[in-house]
């Protein structure tokens, strides 16, 4: 009986580059292969009628708990996770990060608002240092009134961001992305600078300001980046305002995180002379 050797290894190289390109557990090509064979897919699409999916499964890992890898495998293959070339890729898993966490909607469409979204909260964190050395984030004083009296008792400073490109940027907008980037301390200590410079301004030109108060807002991030009570309190000691004239406002949401620390850092303020 004679064997052919070199028909056997050229089979056995065949089916070896076979298996690189295929993931085990859905069959699919994996992520590199199917990358360079989607790219001849949509050199060659005429027309540009081609979707791509990108799916994300919350709670997988309870999943295979409950049921076991094998079941989760086969979940898997049910699903087949349908992946993609860079861009595309990159846009379907936004579409589907836009809804995570929103359980009456399953699936989220990458359109032209959400890449508005996506184009201004790259914008955001690229244009952050040059909005603060440029002043386009202005800081901007709500006055707080004593209900009883009509009296204004001080104010809450705010920031808001005027943007030569987008005009105004929401708040809403502007502060989450700087949360989600760990920026929001630099933001947070910008706000209180400006704060204390324009009060030791007022207070030494204007009458009846030596008794007011200016809100401060602190994020739960700010406890998390930094040494907020230091940072504070070196801004405060170099414009000389006292510390019974700022109040300390810790966003909602605080306490959801290391709360031991937070509750520490809010009794230094406490204990340095601020109302918090």
């Amino acid at each position: 009986m004679s064997v052919d050797k070199s028909t056997d290894e050229s089979a056995i190289m065949k089916n070896g580059i076979r298996k690189n390109q295929i993931d085990e557990v859905t069959g699919l090509f994996n992520m590199m292969y199917f990358m360079e064979d989607s790219y001849y897919l949509l050199k060659d699409a005429g027309n540009g009628n081609i979707s791509f999916l990108y799916f994300d499964v919350e709670n997988f890992k309870s999943y295979n708990r409950k049921y076991g890898f094998q079941e989760g495998h086969k979940f898997l293959r049910r699903i087949a996770v349908i992946q993609d070339t860079a861009l595309i890729l990159d846009r379907a898993k936004l579409a589907c990060e836009s809804v995570k966490g929103t359980y009456d909607k399953g699936w989220g469409v990458f359109d032209e608002a959400l890449e508005k979204k996506i184009r201004i909260k790259n914008y955001i964190v690229s244009n952050f240092y040059r909005a603060l050395e440029h002043h386009d984030i202005e800081v901007w004083y709500q006055p707080e009134i004593r209900t009883m009296t009509r009296e204004v008792i001080g104010v809450e400073a705010l920031a808001r961001w005027n943007s030569p490109e987008y005009g105004m940027i929401s708040p809403g907008v502007f502060i989450e992305v700087l949360e989600d980037a760990h920026l929001i301390h630099k933001l947070d200590l910008y706000v209180i600078r400006e704060a204390c410079e324009d009060f030791r301004r007022v207070r030494e030109h204007g009458e009846g300001w030596q008794e007011a108060r200016i809100s401060l807002n602190l994020s739960r991030m700010d406890f998390q980046l930094t040494d907020i009570f230091a940072d504070v309190e070196r801004i405060r000691q170099e414009y000389q305002v006292s510390c019974d004239r700022l109040h300390i406002e810790i966003t909602e949401g605080a306490f959801s995180v290391d709360d031991d620390h937070i509750i520490k850092q809010i009794m230094r303020f406490r204990e340095a002379g601020y109302e918090v």
